[in-house]
């Protein structure tokens, strides 16, 4: 069976065999007989209270902005809802190792009310234009057991020719975390036990020398939990064997966090995270243990390394940017013999359309410098429309803009800089050297212009430039691309005297990499 197709979907549930549990009964007997002995993990969504957009701002929030936070989840909302309309209530996913690494099996227990088609389509992409509204597409969906199964046709026959099985550890494991509306229960079989008791025989890292059956013995399953009654939490239960295992466990989890506590204490950017370490509730109660942390504080335990690598990558892409600006200018001068202007104008000198515009042809966007009417000035109606099409290469990604079509990539202007105005600058005419000769600057967002606009940033004439509102899209300072192509981070602290020296192209002064 080939991907997309519907394997023998019918509209109403098949009732249940004799013995088992109708389709409406407790979860954990919803999905039963899709559990067998070597499954591993189950992840189960309460479709009906999942307020996904609300838990993704609490979660999100604090390394991505409101519009990155919608463009996240938005295929992820819909899909749920779409599931929602069909009727769905419940979604699993059962973690088998036979059926990785793969997909796991997805299980829609049915309900009154719901459409198995509906729900075989949505799964599996079986309506048009699925396959980009859905975040996921399984190749074969099939209802039956009381429930819409979507996987391969693999897992499918392997079910058909299998009887259900008892699983005990994840009917309790389904007790554990109550009405959460996210919960994921672990419950290994003892064959997965000994694999890892003989693949790893001692934990690694800072638990090095205890013995890996302290967690593959000592636990008997586990429910991660996200709840949002009465507060936001996150919570993890494990079932020990016993009393002493569970101490033994909750000696492991100390321990853990308290070697990254200890990793990440000497990085200053990285205090927030460690006090959130220290909130984290662990306790144990005879042979249960329970981690417990607020949602946000959760949150800020992700966010704290996240913002620093989204911010890293955001930057590198920033350099990247700015480099292509300065490669595009090179060739711009190799054509016509000098660096564009800083704005083109119409005959009565009157400014028309930015430098962004004129080196569209060098950045592979010839297509859409063709669309300018270049004797009509940036705002024209005609050339208004084509703000919105803004190229990529001109937004900062760390740059949280309100509109669309705006940039901070603007060049310095003033009569001692590459771009006076109208007037065009040639390499033979940047004698303090192209190394020491800034090129294009990435302003922060109180400073962003329409693309198009013949606006950039007015370094004026002073000893010391004001540098208001420059920084502001990365911490601690900005990224500069200077004349020889290189991109540099200028720090905040930098000397405005020394921003004057990086700003002229033949100030004769002495100046080291030291001073910026």
């Amino acid at each position: 069976m080939t991907s997309l197709l519907l394997a023998v979907l019918t509209t109403a549930p098949i009732p249940p065999a004799p013995g088992q549990e109708a389709p409406d009964a407790p979860r954990a007997s919803a999905v039963a007989p899709f559990v067998g002995e070597e499954t591993f993990a189950v992840l189960h969504v309460d479709l009906s209270s999942l307020d996904i957009d609300g838990l993704a701002r609490r979660l999100l929030a604090g390394f991505m902005t409101p519009r990155e936070v919608d463009e996240a989840t938005g295929g992820l909302s819909s899909w749920v809802e779409s599931l929602r309309e069909a009727g769905a209530r419940s979604f699993f996913l059962v973690v088998d190792p036979a059926d990785l690494p793969g997909l796991p099996i997805a299980v829609v227990p049915m309900t009154e009310g719901a459409d198995a088609e509906a729900i075989g389509r949505i799964l599996c992409g079986g309506g048009e234009g699925a396959d980009a509204a859905f975040p996921v597409s399984w190749p074969t969906c099939a209802t039956f057991r009381g429930a819409v199964f979507a996987g391969t046709d693999a897992a499918l026959g392997r079910l058909r020719g299998r009887e259900p099985v008892a699983r005990p550890g994840f009917d309790a494991a389904f007790a554990a975390p109550g009405d959460a509306p996210v919960r994921l229960l672990i419950a290994p079989s003892d064959d997965q036990r000994r694999v890892v008791e003989e693949m790893l025989p001692a934990l690694p890292g800072p638990l090095e020398g205890t013995p890996v059956s302290a967690l593959s013995r000592g636990m008997r399953w586990a429910a991660l939990s996200l709840e949002d009654q009465p507060r936001p939490t996150l919570r993890l239960a494990i079932q020990a064997a016993d009393e002493p295992a569970a101490r033994q466990l909750e000696d492991l989890a100390r321990d853990g966090l308290g070697w990254v506590k200890a990793e990440t204490g000497g990085d200053a950017s990285m205090a927030e995270f460690a006090r959130d370490l220290d909130r984290i509730e662990i306790r144990v109660e005879g042979n249960r243990l329970e981690l417990v942390a607020d949602l946000e504080q959760a949150a800020a335990l992700v966010g704290a390394p996240l913002r620093r690598a989204r911010e890293a990558a955001k930057r590198a892409q920033c350099v990247n940017n700015i480099k292509q600006l300065g490669l595009a200018m090179h060739n711009y001068h190799e054509r016509h013999k000098s660096f564009p202007p800083a704005y083109s104008t119409d005959a009565e000198g009157r400014p028309l359309l930015s430098w962004r515009v004129h080196l569209l042809a060098f950045l592979e966007e010839q297509t859409l410098f063709d669309e300018f009417h270049l004797d009509e000035p940036w705002d024209s109606p005609h050339n208004a429309a084509l703000i919105s099409r803004m190229p990529d290469v001109f937004r900062c990604p760390s740059a949280n803009l309100a509109e669309d079509g705006l940039t901070t990539y603007l060049v310095p202007r003033g009569e001692s800089t590459i771009f006076p105005g109208a007037e065009r600058v040639t390499l033979k005419e940047i004698t303090d050297g192209t190394s020491n000769t800034v090129f294009v600057i990435d302003a922060g967002p109180d400073l962003a212009v329409p693309w198009t606009r013949p606006a950039d940033w007015e370094a004026g004439e002073g000893d010391e430039p004001d540098l208001g509102g420059l920084f502001g899209n990365h911490p601690g300072g900005t990224n500069a691309g200077f004349a020889d192509g290189s991109v540099r981070f200028l720090r905040e602290e930098i000397d405005p005297g020394t921003w004057r020296k990086l700003l002229t192209i033949a100030g004769g002064e002495a100046f080291g990499p030291d001073d910026y």
